[in-house]
């Protein structure tokens, strides 16, 4: 494939009588006209020496059902108006064609930092970036082909070879991608900026070019405001109107929003309702937690008043009197709602949980009112300490059973991953604004130690507006401040168009990285199919210390310990303390009997950490298991550094067994073949270019060539394996 890529036929330059007149479409003096990476970071200061380039064509590479962008750059050391593309259909040496209406021009205005992809020519700039996205058609034949582009608008006209390699693997569409995508949709900000009513017919026209982009990405999880004045903003989208004495929900706009969302995305694979929001609950402990423990008295949503208007309403907080009357029948038409869709309850998702959670009692009425809901946690790893295969597992001390996890930073994940309850990464610090960032930012998040199954809080349309008031605004956890979590997230990877959002050069770097991920993903399912490693799996039990590690504030937290069965002999997985930023908690153990009441003596050391402070413990379990679950006490000693003896503890020991709930996969020296090897080589390839060590500032052809290849082995994985 490689190759192939070279061997493109050259830019050809055609000097004819002019297409429209020479005024006022004079060309500078100093016209250049070159080629540049779709993933180069391009502006008046970062172009000088470019524009000295030799020309080439215009190349892309896409797999089957896939998109691919390039671009071709004309600057001038003075303004000038950008001349218009136009390009003919694409055709190969064996006679299959690509229409032209596979292939969407647009012009990128590079003095933005998020670049705008236009519909039409820049009137005055110094340099005009014209691309070129290729969009494959699912029933088109791979091969080589070729296109002519023509430039018009300046004194002579230019021509230009477009050339697409269209690689055999067919990509999914992305509502079916495995990759999980969360981007964030605002509302709010929508329309904020175009200053239209919330919830009106301009209001929904204006939204629906942010929604297809959701779909563009394979976005998965859709989470929509039930309160006001939450970390994504004031725009509820349940709400409430008085009815013979009472407020009872309102879903008129909520179904209308997805009916919008299903047409471009699919059915979410999750459905986070915002019920939850810092504020509503601090406890004194921990870095978001303040001095003393509050809870917010009563709950803010907006009431539609019976002339169409909105205005801000307080109900009572979740388990206070009333409440239940209120919230139960808004979950249970919620849990209609899904099901009349044909959704599953499961992708329900309460939202969203950080740092700090929401208290005991707030959990324990949601797990009343609508205990098929599982919570969704946004967090450094502390605000989600407990995680694994089991809903016991994954039941945090508030007793909220965490369904999806995002953590904050690109930190190593030591996680196990969960079927249905997918780990993502915000990856806020890793990815600025650079287009070269977002075109790895799947490979980057998911490779190797990293090991994250997606990316989430990627804002698409948070544009800051100006308010009534005339001050400025941006939606995005301004009217509360959710811990440090957002930090460097971008707010809106889409530009605010003449009539919705248009997608921004970010967005396209994006969304063709995480296509390429999706084609490793599939690589690395086959390989695992035609080369199956050796595995051996057995019984295995999850355990819970209640009150077993001295936190930094001197109270006591909960200690995890996984374990599994081989025959009478016990092996500890990773005993973990709270995480946070870490996974360095490590431990050891050894069985003293195994008889039906078993005595455990586990050993656990722990680093020095922000949260939990460096020591010792030591715990003797007994144990008893009844069926599938265990119970017993434990007793010990904690021994702190900042403690001149060790710190006696107790407690109740609560888990899970699990037979054949642990696989080990064991070592093997059976050869995998020259395919394997070779699919290997690209992820060290990818990592090279997008991973641990990896700035993420790669922008060459390399990019397109690895693109390529990872095309065409997942094509030749995918046919070995149907052949197997």
């Amino acid at each position: 494939m490689q190759g192939r890529i070279r061997s493109a036929v050259l830019l050809v330059l055609i000097v004819s009588a002019p297409a429209f007149p020479a005024a006022p479409g004079r060309a500078p003096a100093d016209l250049a006209v070159w080629n540049a990476e779709p993933a180069a970071s391009l502006s008046e200061k970062t172009i000088a020496g470019l524009e000295k380039l030799p020309l080439g064509p215009v190349e892309l590479v896409a797999p089957i059902n896939g998109v691919a962008s390039a671009q071709l750059v004309l600057s001038a050391g003075e303004a000038f108006a950008g001349p218009s593309a136009t390009v003919t259909d694409l055709t190969s040496a064996a006679g299959d064609v690509i229409p032209a209406s596979a292939v969407r021009v647009r012009y990128a205005d590079v003095s933005k930092t998020y670049v705008p992809l236009l519909d039409r020519p820049l009137s005055e700039a110094k340099v005009h970036p014209i691309w070129f996205t290729v969009t494959v058609p699912r029933d088109a034949k791979p091969g080589q082909y070729a296109a002519r582009a023509e430039l018009r608008g300046l004194e002579k006209p230019i021509a230009a070879s477009l050339r697409l390699d269209v690689a055999p693997w067919r990509a999914p569409d992305p509502r079916h991608w495995r990759y999980c995508v969360n981007v964030l949709e605002s509302p709010e900000s929508v329309a904020g900026y175009y200053k239209v009513r919330r919830w009106s017919d301009e209001h929904f026209r204006l939204m629906e070019k942010s929604i297809e982009a959701m779909g563009l990405l394979g976005n998965d999880i859709l989470g929509v405001s039930v309160i006001g004045r939450n970390v994504f903003g004031d725009d509820p989208i349940v709400l409430f109107k008085r009815s013979g004495g009472k407020y009872v929900p309102e879903f008129k706009y909520l179904e209308r929003y997805l009916d919008l969302y299903e047409k471009y995305c699919g059915p979410p694979k999750w459905f986070c309702l915002q019920v939850w929001t810092y504020g509503m609950y601090f406890k004194g402990y921990g870095r978001d937690g303040g001095a003393v423990e509050q809870q917010a008295k009563s709950v803010l949503v907006h009431e539609l008043k019976a002339d169409g208007s909105l205005a801000p309403l307080e109900l009572p907080m979740y388990g206070d009197p009333g409440s239940e009357e209120v919230w139960k029948p808004v979950m249970d038409a919620l849990r209609a709602l899904a099901k009349r869709r044909g959704w599953s309850e499961d992708c329900i998702l309460l939202g969203t949980s950080g740092d700090t959670w929401p208290s005991v009692a707030q959990v324990a009425f949601f797990k009343k009112i609508a205990p098929y809901a599982r919570w969704r946690s946004l967090t450094h790893g502390c605000g989600c300490p407990k995680w694994g295969t089991s809903s016991l597992a994954r039941t945090q001390p508030n007793g909220m059973v965490a369904g999806i996890l995002e953590i904050a930073r690109r930190i190593p994940s030591t996680r196990p991953k969960v079927p249905g309850s997918p780990l993502l990464c915000n990856s806020r610090d890793h990815v600025g604004s650079a287009p070269a960032a977002y075109r790895g930012l799947a490979a980057a998040t998911s490779l190797p130690p990293y090991g994250y199954e997606g990316y989430c809080w990627k804002g698409l349309d948070y544009w800051t507006y100006t308010t009534p008031e005339g001050t400025q605004r941006n939606a995005l956890n301004t009217y509360v401040a959710f811990g440090n979590m957002v930090g460097g997230t971008p707010r809106a990877i889409l530009h605010p168009g003449p009539n919705g959002a248009v997608p921004t050069v970010q967005f396209e770097m994006l969304r063709e990285g995480t296509q390429e991920f999706e084609a490793m993903l599939d690589i690395r399912e086959k390989l695992d199919l035609l080369y199956p490693r050796p595995t051996k799996t057995y019984d295995a039990a999850e355990l819970y210390l209640d009150r077993a590690i001295a936190a930094r504030d001197g109270t006591f937290r909960e200690l995890a310990i996984p374990f599994y069965f081989d025959g009478q002999e016990i092996v500890v997985l990773q005993p973990t303390a709270p995480l946070f930023n870490t996974g360095r908690h490590v431990g050891t153990g050894k069985i003293v009997s195994g008889k039906d009441e078993e005595v455990v003596e586990f050993a656990v050391t722990i680093n020095d950490d922000r949260w939990v402070r460096g020591g010792e413990g030591k715990y003797t379990l007994r144990l008893k298991r009844d069926a599938t679950e265990y119970t017993g006490t434990f007793t010990g000693a904690f021994a702190n550094r900042d403690l001149k003896d060790p710190r006696p503890v107790q407690g109740k020991v609560i888990g899970a067994f699990r037979k054949g709930g642990h696989q080990v996969v064991l070592p093997s020296d059976r050869p995998r073949g020259e395919l394997a090897r070779r699919c290997d080589a690209l992820f060290d390839e990818l990592d090279k270019l997008y991973g641990t060590d990896s700035k993420t500032k790669a922008q060459g052809p390399e990019i397109r060539s690895l693109a390529g290849r990872i095309y065409q082995a997942a094509a030749e994985i995918t046919a070995a394996a149907a052949a197997r």
